[in-house]
């Protein structure tokens, strides 16, 4: 009785550690393409893509730092739990194509119940021309009263669009469905340099 007992709970224990195991081994990663279309400047598309193997994490972009450009980062995912949980991406990577440059960037992500903060930042190092420099920023608060929607406000700094604005503020409304989301955006609502970002991306 006592040798069964003791088998079950090795077996189960063995169970456990295999579920941890597959979990960290796993790997988990989101895509995402961004419509921007300005009032008055051409039209354009930033690409996303992102993916997670335990706390290594790996990300590319297109058009997000210049037009025409590709940037490629590594990173480590940091997160700490409690009533808000915090997840910190610290990130470094480069920049090829029409700008060529190196950027150590910064993804952070505080959730409070319905209630999330959501910042994209970077400094682009041009290494053409160090005067050339410039940081990119992207910031969102939101709330989900329901689990497939969210909306708020965000903030972006980006030289890609020129409203006048050193940084420019917008309304945002989102929705999930499985493993999809659609976002838009709304940037200087109703300005003269308001304009619009549709997103939508995919997570597996």
């Amino acid at each position: 009785m006592l040798l069964t007992l003791l088998v079950r709970a090795a077996a189960a224990r063995a169970e456990e550690a295999a579920a941890a195991s597959d979990e960290t081994s796993n790997w988990k990663g989101r895509a995402s393409l961004s419509a921007y279309f300005v009032t008055n400047g051409s039209d354009y598309l930033v690409a996303v893509g992102a993916a997670d193997h335990g706390a290594l994490h790996l990300e590319a972009r297109y058009g997000y730092e210049d037009r025409r450009t590709a940037s490629f980062f590594a990173g480590w995912n940091l997160a700490l739990g409690g009533a808000v949980e915090v997840e910190v991406v610290p990130m470094l990577g480069v920049a090829v194509g029409r700008t060529n440059g190196l950027v150590p960037a910064l993804e952070l992500t505080l959730s409070w119940g319905p209630l999330q903060y959501y910042l994209e930042a970077e400094v682009l190092i041009d290494l053409a021309s160090v005067s050339s420099s410039y940081y990119y920023g992207w910031s969102e608060l939101s709330a989900a009263p329901v689990e497939w929607m969210r909306a708020g406000i965000v903030l972006q700094r980006t030289r890609l669009v020129n409203t006048g604005r050193e940084v420019t503020p917008g309304l945002l409304i989102g929705f999930s469905v499985w493993k999809l989301d659609l976002t838009g955006y709304w940037f200087e609502p109703g300005g003269k340099g308001q304009y619009v970002v549709v997103s939508a991306g995919v997570r597996f």
